[in-house]
């Protein structure tokens, strides 16, 4: 009857990503809010993409010791993982198996679905998602004999990504209607030892669902001070890309054989974290941009040098791992050259890749990404090579780019 989504994969992601230290703040706000006696159940991690919101949402239900939890993550790329209904399953699915009496309550639900099947007009209980939580979560955890239970949390991370398989913002806000009314309607009838940390782009109809329900407000910030209009707490995330800085820097410079000089490496940090804005996605991408960079120089060295052999062609060791050098010096102008922000990091990198293009080029870049952009799920090569009419040469020169 309750088909839960399983969430194995992404959690073996969040663990390989984790870097240890980091997130620990976003863990703390949510143990005081489960143990706060302040009305309203609802806590809200408001933060845009790239900040690190699906990890923060792991590592908090992974740290819990002292709460029963279920968690459920929207992925936009799967149906079966960004309705309300699947919601409604998987919190089920997991509170019967820690609960005697909520899987009694489930049990009996499901007998009544199949006397009630054969009964003409009858709409099964999950055809209604807000009603389906309101019969089977809200009853079900008021049945709880709570001797000695633990809180209950529940994790829901990502509430902007659901119905986003829709091929419109107004159908996925549609699809999305149902999750929000939920939050806004029935989750204020749970029980007081449950509590909820959803995790949210800040898109105006979540917005305002919050708002109607007086969630407390985990406001990601950069180093710009901004408000969000909800009471609650505001947090600068500046050690955990500090950290998360070092770490891809450290990487780059062992790639690379780079020495270590804390004073330049500390300067790195510094401007690369300023420049981020607060999101990791963005230190993630220009530490590959610089990855990509010296690669090709690399690469184009070992080339000259091949040229540039004497008339006997020999060959040498030290023409075999000749690499172009380079120094935390290089670093630091890479990243001067980026005024900060995702944006401006985009546009640089398209503006250096198509330097020396012809329009041709460009224009079935531009349809290539149209494909890309326009398509609400993941596409093959061979698709876009049927849509645009190309060979599978050309498409590929393009994804490669």
């Amino acid at each position: 009857w309750l088909n839960s989504a399983t969430f194995s994969q992404e959690k073996q992601k969040f663990e390989r990503l984790y870097l240890a230290g980091t997130c620990e703040w976003a863990v703390n706000i949510v143990t005081d809010r489960l143990r706060s006696s302040i009305s309203g159940n609802v806590l809200w991690l408001n933060a845009h993409r790239g900040f690190g919101k699906s990890l923060i949402a792991w590592r908090v239900s992974q740290k819990l010791s002292d709460a029963v939890y279920s968690d459920y993550y929207f992925n936009e790329n799967d149906s079966g993982k960004n309705n309300a209904t699947s919601l409604v399953e998987k919190l089920a699915c997991d509170f019967a198996t820690y609960f005697v009496d909520f899987k009694a309550h489930v049990a009996n639900l499901y007998e009544e679905e199949k006397e009630n099947a054969m009964a003409e007009g009858y709409e099964s209980l999950l055809s209604d998602p807000v009603r389906a939580f309101r019969e089977i979560i809200v009853k079900g955890l008021k049945s709880l004999n709570r001797d000695n239970q633990k809180y209950i949390l529940i994790v829901i991370d990502g509430l902007d990504k659901c119905g986003l398989t829709d091929r419109s913002v107004k159908d996925a806000r549609t699809t999305r209607k149902s999750l929000l009314d939920i939050i806004e309607n029935e989750c204020q009838n749970l029980p007081p030892f449950v509590k909820i940390f959803v995790t949210a782009q800040p898109h105006s109809d979540i917005f305002e669902s919050l708002l109607n329900v007086n969630a407390a407000c985990v406001e990601v910030i950069d180093q710009i001070e901004s408000d969000s209009g909800i009471v609650g707490y505001k947090f600068k995330n500046n050690e955990d890309i500090e950290s998360f800085s070092r770490n891809k820097l450290e990487e780059i410079l062992d790639t690379y054989e780079l020495p270590k000089n804390v004073m330049d490496l500390l300067e790195c940090i510094r401007i690369l974290s300023k420049k981020s804005k607060g999101s990791f996605e963005y230190v993630r991408l220009l530490i590959l941009d610089v990855d990509h960079r010296w690669s090709k120089e690399n690469e184009n060295s070992v080339h000259q040098r091949t040229m540039d052999l004497d008339v006997n062609h020999s060959w040498s060791k030290e023409n075999e791992n000749y690499v172009q050098p380079h120094t935390m010096g290089d670093l630091l102008r890479i990243f001067n050259q980026f005024d900060g922000g995702e944006d401006d990091l985009y546009l640089q990198i398209l503006s250096r890749e198509f330097e020396r293009v012809n329009e041709e080029t460009i224009v079935r870049f531009r349809q290539v990404m149209e494909i890309l952009v326009a398509e609400p799920k993941p596409v093959t090569q061979e698709f876009i090579e049927k849509m645009l009419n190309l060979n599978s040469y050309e498409v590929g020169a393009i994804i490669i780019r």
